[in-house]
């Protein structure tokens, strides 16, 4: 990739996903061609190069895939002999070759308002991370204000990207901030488990509700199954939710106490579903095959006496074969009479995506 070339993307993964990535651009991007990789760093070269109408669709259809971390158009790579010799070769990059390549692209987009620098193989945010991105900021044409750097910028704002795929090895690109994870540094979305928090599994629910900004808020009626030891009833007891937590095993201490939480100690199968009437969403993370959950969701959501309106639950790939089945997956969903189903691998998701399914409009079935 030459410096400047805006006939390329590229895209960033967790590192064990980068042939899963591989698998689904051959399958979505036919039309492109697998250029260059490293570990959590994949390029592809676009027929034709992009230009601003072009890359507004190119990004519409990124934002539709599954494993990417981020998609940004590039717009040039830049190297150095030494680490300390980058911020240099970024300035002479941004006076030299950026105007020239964004051209092509800025009656369709603003002008970058954030730099987002990150390193691909390790994106969480860190003190070193966050001086870089500081440093770059003094290089900046004068028409790109001066950024914080992890501060999330506003939805449609234009993001400049610098991926360090090596300490002498930068790649720059654009992309706008839409959607949730797109707001954020190589899309990793820095939440903090909360002191109280009971497991991992509140950080997964707590990006995914955001991630599938579902309007569950104070009385919303939701069910967690598989939900011990409760980090994932946390994150809906937080926004007010009355919850039924759906578990065999025992909840954390700090769960039974809220007043808006009920567990039900049992399999979902064992449990009779009158107890489920006034539920509205569920919500699931259970350590067996996606079929498996798929069966259990499937029997709650068609029960006569239930009316669910959304669903957001994990699903496992024990065997990386299992992800060619997520399109079979998404039908399935469909077919209960979901009509916007969306599945992403997320920050705090290991061997598992998540799935988010919505009814819009919702209509009850007994006001029909």
């Amino acid at each position: 990739m030459t410096s400047g070339d805006a006939n390329f993307i590229f895209l960033t993964c967790k590192r064990e996903s980068t042939p899963l990535l591989k698998d689904e651009m051959a399958l979505r991007f036919p039309e492109t061609r697998f250029s260059y990789s490293r570990p959590s760093f994949l390029t592809y070269k676009l027929p034709g190069g992009a230009s601003g109408k072009s890359a507004e669709s190119l990004f519409d259809r990124a934002g539709k895939l599954i494993f990417p971390s981020s998609v940004s158009l590039s717009l040039g790579k830049i190297s150095a002999p030494a680490p300390d010799d980058m911020p240099q070769r970024f300035a002479e990059f941004m006076k030299g070759d950026f105007p020239e390549k964004f051209l092509p692209f800025a009656e369709t987009f603003p002008a970058p308002s954030r730099v987002h620098f990150w390193i691909p193989s390790d994106p969480a945010p860190t003190a070193e991370t966050a001086a870089q991105a500081a440093r770059l900021s003094e290089f900046l044409p004068e028409h790109i204000p001066a950024p914080f750097p992890f501060l999330p910028p506003r939805e449609g704002e234009l993001c400049l990207d610098c991926a360090a795929v090596s300490p002498t090895e930068w790649h720059v690109g654009i992309h706008p901030a839409a959607g949730y994870h797109g707001r954020f540094a190589g899309g990793y979305v820095p939440l903090v488990i909360p002191t109280d928090g009971t497991s991992r599994a509140w950080m997964k629910f707590e990006e995914g509700l955001r991630w599938s900004a579902f309007p569950i808020g104070r009385g919303s009626r939701c069910a967690d199954i598989g939900a011990s030891p409760g980090g994932g009833s946390q994150a809906l007891l937080a926004r007010g939710a009355e919850v039924l937590g759906v578990d065999p095993a025992e909840m954390a201490p700090v769960v039974l106490k809220n007043p808006d939480f009920t567990h039900l100690r049992g399999k979902i199968g064992q449990l009779k579903r009158k107890l489920f009437r006034k539920t509205r969403w569920l919500i699931g993370d259970m350590n067996v095959a996606p079929n498996y959950t798929l069966d259990v969701f499937e029997e709650l959501t068609s029960a006569p006496d239930l009316e669910i309106r959304g669903l957001l639950f994990t699903l496992k790939l024990f065997q990386t074969e299992l992800a060619k089945n997520i399109p079979e997956f998404i039908d399935r969903v469909r077919s209960w009479g979901f009509n916007q189903v969306k599945v992403r691998q997320l920050t705090f998701n290991r061997q598992e995506v998540m799935l988010a399914a919505l009814k819009h409009p919702f209509r009850p079935k007994h006001s029909r």
